[in-house]
């Protein structure tokens, strides 16, 4: 989970701990990419409006270096402009509005991943 904001990366990270999922997280764009080429997870989920590097270009990094290979990427974000656009880049497999309801958003993520220890 890649965001600037430490009440989010505590609230989102919490409710995918709880539903059995194992959660990496950065503070901006660089060090997300960092730790998503370092520790290949199997989803990267991120903000967009982030300091250093923002979440579209986060994304396209991913893409661009990782080719196929490349874990999906969700991004959201409060700006509900920045929605429909996100939407239209072929980087996102999914793009959700903040605020986020954390049973939205573990039923997508569950959707795209498996929890930790899951069958």
């Amino acid at each position: 989970m890649v965001d600037d904001e430490g009440h989010a990366r505590e609230v989102v990270g919490l409710a995918l701990e709880v539903a059995g999922f194992e959660v990496l997280f950065a503070v901006d764009g660089r060090e997300g990419l960092e730790r998503t080429l370092q520790e290949l997870p199997d989803l990267v989920l991120t903000d967009i409006h982030m300091p250093r590097m923002d979440g579209n270009d986060l994304a396209r990094e991913v893409v661009n270096r990782m080719g196929r290979t490349a874990p999906p990427v969700v991004g959201f974000t409060a700006d509900r402009d920045a929605v429909d656009a996100m939407r239209e880049r072929d980087v996102f497999h999914a793009v959700l509005r903040k605020p986020v309801s954390p049973s939205a958003l573990i039923s997508l993520v569950r959707s795209i991943v498996t929890p930790e220890g899951a069958p």
